[in-house]
């Protein structure tokens, strides 16, 4: 565990008789992307907005500890939330031409440096002729005017095409390795930031179901065998006498194994031992997309 950048304890935020959310803690490790994951209306934006500062939580707080102070946190982040705002007749450079202005920024090559970390350096079509992917990527720009420490990005791939997503996915990879740049990123696709993130929260409902690192989460998925027989109680009873226990019935023909030393071969020998005719044997692999839908399918 390296050394944390900033927590949430406990955060609550309350609209009339609704929590957005409840009791939310986690825990964002210095030089990580931190994923976080869960589909629309679980919490994720609301998150976003209190750290930022943007909205104040009902209880709880928001604890930097990787800076000085809250006023040298709030120096140092950046963060695209929602829609990003930019200028449609402008191009990228004019567009951020205006945000260094505001920031009093007058550096030469300093704008043409922040574009070309997002591949936008030299192009000078208005943004209003760009792609959804291009106008993501001018946002994220703007976002690193300032130089920031801490960058929050509230679903960045939302929308994108698959090749804009691999670009954008890239880019987060490049920000953080060569530019030393902790990132928060909010997203309801799973699969996608697992190939970027190395740490994550599962919200839902306003909750933290769970937090977990890359190497956690890898190892969630799991692989089951599924065995089609002439009688599944007795293949169960068998089963559990030979010391297996995650078993599931199927319909009336079939059963599934999903304890971690279940093989094929194993359990095929245990059920002819028995006299159970077997109709077909397999295994089934679940991926930790299915993870994280089973585990979001028991939070009612």
């Amino acid at each position: 565990m390296g050394e944390y950048l900033l927590e949430t304890n406990n955060l609550v935020k309350a609209y009339s008789k609704d929590l957005a959310l409840n009791g939310v803690s986690i825990h964002i490790e210095k030089g990580a992307i931190y994923g976080l994951i869960g589909r629309n209306g679980a919490g994720k934006t609301t998150l976003m907005r209190i750290i930022c500062g943007l909205a104040r939580p009902t209880e709880g707080t928001v604890n930097p500890i990787g800076f000085a102070n809250n006023k040298d946190f709030y120096k140092n982040i950046s963060a695209v939330i929602e829609s990003p705002a930019l200028y449609p007749y402008l191009n990228a450079y004019d567009n951020l031409k205006l945000k260094c202005l505001a920031y009093g920024i007058d550096r030469p090559g300093y704008i043409e440096e922040k574009l070309k970390i997002v591949g936008l350096n030299g192009v000078k079509k208005k943004v209003s002729q760009y792609s959804l992917g291009m106008k993501q990527r001018l946002a994220i720009a703007l976002a690193l005017v300032g130089d920031p420490e801490f960058l929050l990005l509230d679903e960045p791939i939302n929308g994108l095409d698959p090749q804009a997503i691999v670009e954008v996915r890239n880019l987060f990879e490049r920000l953080n390795k060569e530019n030393g740049i902790t990132i928060l990123i909010s997203s309801h696709i799973l699969e996608e930031l697992a190939k970027v993130a190395t740490q994550f929260a599962i919200i839902d409902k306003g909750q933290i179901l769970e937090e977990l690192t890359r190497e956690e989460l890898l190892t969630k998925g799991t692989n089951e065998v599924i065995v089609g027989c002439s009688d599944v109680d007795l293949a169960e009873s068998a089963l559990k006498s030979s010391g297996f226990t995650s078993i599931r019935k199927e319909g009336k023909e079939s059963i599934v194994i999903g304890d971690s030393n279940a093989d094929v071969a194993s359990i095929n020998k245990i059920l002819i031992e028995k006299s159970i005719s077997i109709n077909s044997i397999g295994t089934k692999s679940e991926g930790i997309e299915d993870y994280y839908l089973r585990l979001t399918s028991r939070k009612v």
